[in-house]
């Protein structure tokens, strides 16, 4: 028993390796880690966020989120991927509201390597810096725009600029839809010439779309459906249910599907006062699942809202 898990621990790192070698590559997509999500709590909805669209997390998700924050917040997230001690992702995001007619937000990504001596010499990261503003056309309808600039650094450097606009259209009170339409101008990632380069300079992320349902028919309890990679043909379904049990405690959990492939989620969020406690698990069809830990604190008078 013993050894069949250090042997699958061992072909885990195997295959983690090969990934960041491939990614240090001639054809590296750049951004390619940014489909992880970010967030302990939109990661235990199952990564269905496109009408939920709460707290500095929206920035990735649907910038038109940023229309429903009443108070500054901060947002930090870490994770060590697979729990392997190979890679490290954090994320750290601010809003702030009523700013030039609307809200605003900054956000900060980045993955990479570990110190860990069964790495070598291998170093890769990747850092997306993303700034938003949300704006109300009326009570009804929200606007999102995120301009992305991304850099990648290991064997070569590149560095691209992209933008995502976001939708929120509240029907009712308990319902609401999002879409995103992801690098819209079709991103641009182009490589550092000086690193001897022999494959093309420049990479492009296509623009993709998708959409989401937001449903809360009960208090204590809501419902969401995300449906993304739409021109891109990387369709993925994904589902998430969220459960307040008691003031100040929420229970959630999702499934997404992409091809064959099932992930399952779960997590829980604690709140008190102005502090945000959240956890997601993270499960993979072959590796071990990912812990997400995410913590978020909110300025100024609090207002509440579902969780």
């Amino acid at each position: 028993m013993v050894r069949t898990h250090r042997i699958r621990k061992y072909l885990a790192i195997f295959l983690l390796c090969a990934v960041i070698i491939f990614l240090s590559g001639m054809d590296l997509k750049a951004g390619a880690f940014d489909k992880f999500g970010v967030g302990a709590r939109p990661i235990a909805l199952g990564g269905t966020y496109l009408a939920y669209a709460r707290g500095p997390e929206t920035l990735f998700w649907n910038p038109s989120g940023l229309s429903l924050a009443d108070n500054p917040e901060l947002t930090a997230m870490y994770s060590d991927l697979y729990s392997l001690d190979l890679l490290n992702y954090w994320y750290l995001g601010f809003t702030y509201p009523d700013v030039a007619y609307g809200n605003i937000g900054i956000g900060m990504m980045y993955l990479g390597t570990s110190n860990n001596p069964m790495l070598g010499n291998l170093e890769h990261s990747q850092n997306t810096v993303i700034l938003s503003y949300a704006y109300s056309i009326s009570p009804y309808i929200n606007l999102g725009l995120s301009i992305k600039t991304l850099f990648v650094r290991s064997s070569k450097e590149a560095m691209g600029f992209g933008f995502d606009l976001g939708i929120l259209s509240k029907i009712t009170e308990t319902l609401r839809v999002g879409v995103m339409l992801n690098d819209f101008t079709d991103t641009r990632i182009k490589w550092a010439k000086e690193t001897g380069i022999t494959g093309p300079a420049e990479d492009i992320i296509e623009r993709d779309l998708g959409a989401g349902i937001y449903f809360q028919p009960f208090r204590f309890a809501f419902f969401l459906i995300d449906y993304t990679g739409v021109l891109t043909g990387n369709e993925s379904l994904h589902s998430g249910i969220g459960i307040i049990p008691i003031e100040h405690v929420s229970i959630r959990g999702g499934l997404y599907q992409q091809g064959n492939e099932y992930n399952f989620t779960f997590g829980f969020g604690i709140d008190w006062k102005r502090w945000q406690f959240d956890y997601a698990l993270n499960s993979h069809f072959e590796l071990d699942p990912t812990s997400i830990f995410s913590i978020s604190y909110k300025f100024g008078d609090i207002n509440k809202g579902d969780k």
